[in-house]
């Protein structure tokens, strides 16, 4: 994952898009675990919260599950994300 800070789209609308585009193009499967907040937010230098927003965004989409103290996972990628998304 890449964030251009100087980009004029917010850092954790970034975040969404290229998770998205990872479902998308089966980078990250249906399953698959995700980085931590905190393991992803040292990893591209953003504050834990922007993190935090974007991942709820996510499963507030269906795209991500959150399983409390276990992780966050890759849901089921057909109903998430729609054909012209995937386009």
């Amino acid at each position: 994952m890449r964030i251009e800070p100087s980009s004029s789209v917010p850092i954790y609308r970034q975040m969404i898009e290229q998770i998205k585009y990872q479902v998308a193009t089966g980078v990250l499967r249906e399953g698959d675990k995700v980085p931590s907040v905190r393991e992803l937010a040292g990893t591209l230098a953003v504050n834990q919260n922007t993190v935090l927003k974007v991942y709820n965004e996510l499963c507030r989409e269906n795209v991500l599950k959150i399983e409390r103290g276990d992780g966050t996972y890759v849901s089921s990628s057909k109903q998430s994300i729609s054909a012209a998304e995937r386009r």
